[in-house]
């Protein structure tokens, strides 16, 4: 039945169940976010700020975060100035410290933990459409930012990382199931063929 809908591109197809591989990325995702949360909760109050100065990929930041004691937080502060700008305007603020990446960052990591969880559970063959609402907002609130004098804000830059996040996860766990079904289908092969040679032994 599954393979007589798969021929029809008109057709949503979903599969229901538990899904182990994906549940462990969910968990994976799940303790990252925590981390991200739980590391400016950690610092003194008004402790860590890195002003409006900042680019992807350079460590600008790095010796007012090498201000902080605790090591592990230090390190998850240094892997947000190498993969976010960490601008304090687009960062929102826990304990009164900036938190280790910007508010769309924080949001597409958001959508990772909420898109694995869902693919838990629940598979679904990926439309164009479904990309284009997944993935078209954050380009265009990016997008029109980087290009013209428009300035989104924090609200739309979580939700707009959400989305993204999500889709780019509901995307992941079916390629990450399909890889299983490669896998397990590969060894029933070896393992027949084995059988096979052996039996005219």
């Amino acid at each position: 039945m599954l393979g007589t809908d798969r021929l029809r591109p008109d057709r949503l197809i979903i599969m229901f169940g538990f899904f182990k591989l994906n549940f462990i990325i969910y968990l994976i995702c799940v303790i990252w976010l925590l981390i991200i949360i739980i590391s400016p909760l950690a610092l003194e109050p008004d402790f860590i700020r890195f002003g409006d100065e900042g680019y992807v990929g350079e460590d600008e930041h790095y010796s007012t975060i090498e201000t902080i004691q605790n090591p592990f937080i230090r390190s998850v502060y240094h892997s947000g100035d190498r993969m976010c700008h960490m601008k304090e305007s687009r960062s929102f603020f826990l304990n009164e410290n900036q938190m280790p990446y910007c508010a769309r960052c924080f949001g597409i990591f958001l959508g990772f933990a909420i898109g694995a969880a869902i693919t838990s559970f629940v598979l679904i063959d990926l439309r164009w459409w479904m990309l284009v609402i997944g993935l078209g907002p954050i380009g265009l609130d990016g997008g029109l930012q980087l290009i013209t004098s428009y300035e989104s804000n924090n609200i739309f830059r979580i939700l707009t990382g959400s989305l993204a996040g999500i889709i780019t996860m509901i995307a992941v766990g079916l390629m990450i199931m399909e890889l299983s079904n490669m896998s397990k289908q590969w060894m029933m092969n070896r393992i027949w063929a084995k059988k096979y040679r052996n039996g005219f032994k």
